[in-house]
């Protein structure tokens, strides 16, 4: 038996052995009006506990995995950039599966995960910092499901399997990196301008 389960069954027994004595002490009509007034005070009890229950299970997944929001651009023209997020077991062992699948190393996942977006006005969405131009792309592979946006596994899914592209497809990790959070073709343009590497590939290096 849970302690949940405990701890109503007391309440039960409780109720029932308080009911017992007021049987012996009240007339009937006195009896069922106090019957009436303490229904009605349990039953609120009961609703005021499920609704109390229910929204620390809902703030579960809050306090285990904090998903980063897409960065914003503020009214003054700075950019609000994400905090450093905290992952929970099961998304950290989706990873460790994908990372495994596709030969990716997870301190790489991992860095990428802990950085700072670039400061150039494009939001990245989730945790693996998606760029927005490859989101219906990513999400083609959900159909129906919730795609790379809303779901941080969808999310890490996407983001290890085109890190995998982009190390497969470069003969740097900078400029890996730098396909992977700017585009391919910005990154060429990039390259063309004589710019092999930026302050956020710099950065996610450094955390390897």
């Amino acid at each position: 038996m849970t302690k949940w389960e405990n701890f109503l069954f007391e309440i039960e027994y409780r109720f029932g052995e308080m009911w017992k004595s007021l049987k012996q002490q009240f007339p009937t009509k006195k009896r069922i009006l106090l019957k009436n007034i303490i229904d009605s005070i349990a039953l609120y009890l009961i609703v005021l506990f499920l609704i109390i229950i229910s929204s620390r299970l809902g703030n579960i997944g809050n306090t285990t995995i904090h998903y980063n929001e897409p960065t914003q651009l503020t009214t003054s023209g700075g950019i609000e950039t994400s905090q450093t997020v905290e992952l929970g077991k099961a998304i950290k062992e989706v990873i460790r599966v994908e990372c495994a699948i596709r030969n990716v190393d997870a301190n790489l996942v991992y860095a990428i995960i802990n950085s700072q977006p670039p400061d150039d006005g494009i939001p990245r969405y989730g945790v693996m910092k998606i760029h927005p131009e490859l989101i219906k792309k990513y999400d083609a592979d959900y159909g129906e499901d919730v795609g790379v946006v809303d779901s941080i596994y969808s999310n890490v899914v996407a983001g290890v399997e085109r890190l995998e592209w982009c190390l497969d497809n470069n003969a740097s990790i900078e400029g890996a990196l730098m396909v992977y959070i700017y585009t391919q073709p910005e990154a060429k343009k990039m390259w063309e301008m004589g710019i092999r590497s930026t302050d956020w590939v710099d950065a996610v290096k450094g955390e390897i």
